[in-house]
């Protein structure tokens, strides 16, 4: 084989190669589920009382929502296509420093899903602790309200259900 016929089948091979490349990269972005994913983090400091001393105490809550995003198949030709309702998948970790070192001593996972403004499926998770999650009655803003205790002696947290807005909110004393 001459050199010219060699490189022309150099060419051939390298752009056949790219379009097979190209084809099946565009079927594997096709079987691909759509999904949004919204992260937050807060950061709070806390001042508490302990035998008389101001103690601050660092609370961070990072939070992640996860929802497939899913649209009519009826409409699948359309361009702007209507989204139905998935449930939302939230995870919520709550880490708390007891001291001021740079390490955090504690953390709570909390999961739930979210369906039709019903939330299920509540998981609590403390890691560092051998206590089990209890659960209390507090009253927040006059009313009387079920919630779990997070904390602990020194540091009351605790989460509860809020119906209103769908969510697993925190309250700290």
């Amino acid at each position: 084989m001459n050199p010219k016929n060699r490189k022309k089948m150099k060419t051939f091979k390298n752009i056949s190669l790219l379009i097979l490349l190209l084809a099946t990269m565009s079927v594997f972005a096709q079987e691909q589920q759509n999904i949004d994913i919204i992260k937050t983090t807060k950061l709070e400091k806390v001042k508490f009382k302990i035998d008389g001393v101001l103690v601050a105490k660092k609370i961070r809550i990072n939070e992640t929502r996860t929802q497939v995003v899913d649209t009519k198949p009826s409409q699948s030709d359309l361009l702007n296509q209507e989204r139905l309702k998935t449930p939302i998948k939230v995870t919520k970790t709550i880490i708390i420093d007891d001291d001021n070192d740079t390490g955090f001593d504690r953390a709570a996972i909390i999961s739930y899903s979210i369906k039709d403004n019903e939330i299920y499926n509540l998981k609590i998770n403390i890691r560092n602790s051998s206590e089990d999650i209890k659960m209390d009655e507090i009253l927040l803003d006059g009313e009387r309200k079920e919630a779990y205790l997070l904390g602990n002696e020194d540091l009351a947290i605790f989460g509860y259900i809020n119906e209103e807005e769908s969510s697993f909110d925190l309250e700290y004393f």
